[in-house]
C-alpha cells in the first residue's frame, strides 16, 4: 500500500512540475509582453488592435486561473492520499467555513440558516472544509433573487449521516446533472458568476470518493439547488467532545 501511495505522489508531484513551470512561465510571458505592447503603443494602434491585444491578456489570465486551479485539483488528490483522519465538529467548521468566505461582509444581502445540532465526522478536516467551501460558496455565488438564501443541516434518521445545502439561486439543468463534476466543466459563462474555473466540484467529488462516500444533487432550473452528500462510517457525538477538532 505505501509504494502504491508513493508511486501516486511521485506522479502527482511530476505532474505538478509540468503544469507549474512548462505551461505557466511561457503564458506569464505571452501575457507581458501583450500588456507592452498595448500600454507602449496605444495611440499609435486603432480600435481593432486595442480590442485583439486586450483580448490575448484576458484569455492568458483565464488559462492561469486554469492553470492554478489545475495545481489545486492535483494538490487536493495529493492531500487526500495522505490524510489522516479524526473526529471533527461540523457545527464549528461550518461556522468557520462561512467566516472564511466572508458570507455576512461580501453578501449581506444573504440569510444563512444552519440548521443544528450537526453530528461529528471522522475524516479530514481539512478535506471536509474543502467539502464545504465549495458548496456553500458556490451556493452564495449563483444566486440571482433580491430574497436569498441558503440552508445547511442533515436528513433526519439517516445513517451515515446525509448532509445537505440548499439554496433558492439560478438552479441547474436536469441535463447537466452527469456532467458537473468533471473537471474544467463549466455550466454558467455569465461574468456576473465572478468568472469561476470548473474545478471546485469536481475537487468536492474527488475528496468524497477519496472517504468512500457519495454525493447528488437536485435542481430545479430557476427556482435553485440541493447538493447532498454522505461520508461512511462516522463517529457520532452530539455533546462536543473535549477530544474534536475545533
Amino acid at each position: 500500500m505505501n509504494d502504491i501511495l508513493s508511486i501516486a505522489n511521485k506522479e502527482l508531484e511530476e505532474f505538478a512540475h509540468i503544469v507549474s513551470h512548462d505551461l505557466r512561465e511561457p503564458l506569464r510571458g505571452i501575457n507581458n509582453f501583450a500588456e507592452i505592447l498595448l500600454d507602449e503603443n496605444y495611440e499609435k494602434l486603432d480600435e481593432e488592435a486595442h480590442y485583439m491585444l486586450g483580448t490575448i491578456i484576458k484569455l492568458a489570465r483565464r488559462q492561469e486561473k486554469m492553470i492554478a486551479a489545475l495545481l489545486e485539483y492535483s494538490k487536493v488528490r495529493k492531500n487526500a492520499l495522505n490524510s489522516k483522519e479524526s473526529p471533527v465538529d461540523t457545527e464549528v467548521l461550518i461556522e468557520e467555513v462561512c467566516d472564511n468566505i466572508q458570507i455576512r461582509q461580501r453578501y449581506p444581502q444573504v440569510d444563512v440558516r444552519i440548521h443544528k445540532p450537526l453530528p461529528t465526522l471522522r475524516c479530514s478536516r481539512t478535506l471536509l472544509e474543502h467539502i464545504f467551501t465549495n458548496l456553500i460558496h458556490n451556493a452564495v455565488k449563483f444566486n440571482d433573487k433580491s430574497e436569498k438564501w441558503i440552508e445547511i443541516g442533515t436528513l433526519a434518521n439517516e445513517i451515515p449521516p446525509v448532509f445537505y445545502i440548499r439554496d433558492n439561486g439560478i438552479g441547474i439543468p436536469q441535463r447537466h446533472f452527469n456532467k458537473i463534476f468533471t473537471i474544467f466543466r463549466k455550466l454558467h459563462e455569465k461574468e456576473s458568476w465572478e468568472g469561476g474555473t470548473g474545478v471546485g466540484l469536481a475537487i468536492v467529488k474527488s475528496i468524497i470518493n477519496r472517504h468512500n462516500g457519495k454525493i447528488w444533487l437536485e435542481s430545479t432550473e430557476g427556482e435553485g439547488s440541493v447538493f447532498f452528500f454522505s461520508i461512511p462510517e462516522p463517529k457520532i457525538d452530539f455533546l462536543h467532545d473535549t477530544t474534536i477538532q475545533k
